[in-house]
């Protein structure tokens, strides 16, 4: 599949993907495999694209750590198909690695080392609020930590709610009771409180 990534062409392959999921198929970049990756939705979304754009035009402060968009991906028709992000290295794992023992006696995980971590997670979140953005669907699954120096990524960055782009989506393990039964597409239901309880479950 032939796609423009800003001003450029690259051929997408299934020798490219890297990840597939429910909403997109994550391929490593061509033209820069080491430092970006693009995430193509399986289904065209108006208001998905009005979304993205909106982050691209640069008004909204994301955390160090974040992997926002960084450049609209099209086809040849410029039509959406998805869009350009930082890749984190293949240090970087899920969050959801610290709950196994085995990993934090192997990569030194120790209670300060977390402590550490949840540190930087949670100085994030203090800096998203301010600018009436919500993490929305945290989960152990869209932070990531590096195994070595413990630095943190954040991914699915697309979900955030903002402005008139809320959150959509929620994991159940993670979310707060009074959202429970909402249809979170048809509502904006998500505020500060919301990520500071996902965030202390996940703590």
């Amino acid at each position: 599949m032939k796609v423009i990534i800003g001003t450029r062409s690259a051929i997408l392959t299934k020798d490219t993907v890297i990840a597939q999921g429910g909403e997109a198929i994550i391929h490593s970049d061509p033209g820069n495999q080491d430092s970006f990756v693009l995430k193509i939705y399986h289904a065209r979304d108006q208001k998905r694209e009005q979304k993205i754009r909106h982050m691209l035009k640069g008004n909204i402060e994301f955390p160090p750590r974040a992997c926002p968009p960084l450049s609209i991906i099209t086809d040849e028709k410029d039509i959406f198909l998805g869009f350009q992000m930082r890749r984190l290295s293949n240090r970087f794992q899920r969050v959801r690695k610290m709950f196994s023992k085995g990993f934090n006696l192997d990569h030194g995980f120790t209670t300060k080392v977390k402590t550490s971590i949840f540190y930087q997670i949670g100085k994030d979140i203090e800096k998203v609020h301010p600018h009436g953005m919500v993490v929305g669907d945290m989960n152990d699954a869209n932070i990531m930590v590096h195994e070595e120096n413990y630095n943190v990524g954040w991914v699915d960055v697309d979900s955030w709610g903002f402005e008139n782009f809320p959150c959509v989506v929620g994991t159940e393990l993670y979310l707060s009771p009074d959202l429970y039964g909402l249809d979170l597409s048809k509502h904006a239901p998500f505020e500060p409180q919301h990520d500071w309880w996902s965030f202390t479950i996940l703590l």
